[in-house]
C-alpha cells in the first residue's frame, strides 16, 4: 500500500488480512502492552470513562446494556451487539476497522462510543472488568 512498502513489514499482517479490513486510514499497529494501561484509538468519541464487563458477542447477538462489547472488526455484522450493548454507558472495542468502517459511520449517527484496540479479543477476556477512558485514550484491565 503506497510507496511499495509491504504490509507485513509495516504492521506484521498479511496482505489477505489487510484487504479484509475496511479501508480508511492506517489503523493496524501494535501497542506496548507490558504496563496495565494501553493506548487506544477512538473511532467514535464517548464522554469521560466507561467501565463494564467484557462480552465477546457473535454477529447479530443481543448484548446486555452497559457492556464492554469486544468485536473482531467494525463492520455491519456487529451492529446489533454494538447497539444493544452500548445502552446505559456501554462501549464497543474493535480489533480492526477505520474511520470509514460501517460501525464508525453508524456509531456517529447513533452515538455508539467505539474504539480501535488491536488484539482486544486476546487481551480482554470475557467477564473481565475494563475501563475505557476517552480523556486519556486508554483501556485498562481492572479485573480479569
Amino acid at each position: 500500500i503506497g510507496a511499495g512498502i509491504p504490509l507485513d513489514a509495516l504492521y506484521g499482517i498479511s496482505r489477505d488480512t489487510a484487504l479484509s479490513v475496511a479501508v480508511g486510514e492506517a489503523s493496524l499497529f501494535e501497542y506496548g502492552l507490558e504496563q496495565g494501561d494501553a493506548q487506544m484509538k477512538p473511532l467514535v468519541h464517548g464522554d469521560g470513562q466507561y467501565t463494564g464487563r467484557v462480552i465477546h458477542p457473535q454477529p447479530d447477538e443481543v448484548c446486555p446494556p452497559g457492556s464492554v462489547v469486544v468485536i473482531p472488526r467494525a463492520d455491519a455484522d456487529y451492529y446489533i451487539p454494538a447497539h444493544s450493548g452500548t445502552r446505559n454507558r456501554g462501549v464497543v472495542i474493535s480489533e480492526l476497522g477505520g474511520s470509514m468502517s460501517h460501525l464508525a459511520m453508524v456509531g456517529l449517527e447513533d452515538g455508539i462510543p467505539t474504539v480501535l484496540f488491536p488484539r482486544a479479543l486476546q487481551l480482554l477476556p470475557v467477564g473481565s472488568l475494563v475501563r475505557v477512558n476517552f480523556e486519556t485514550d486508554e483501556v485498562t484491565l481492572l479485573e480479569g
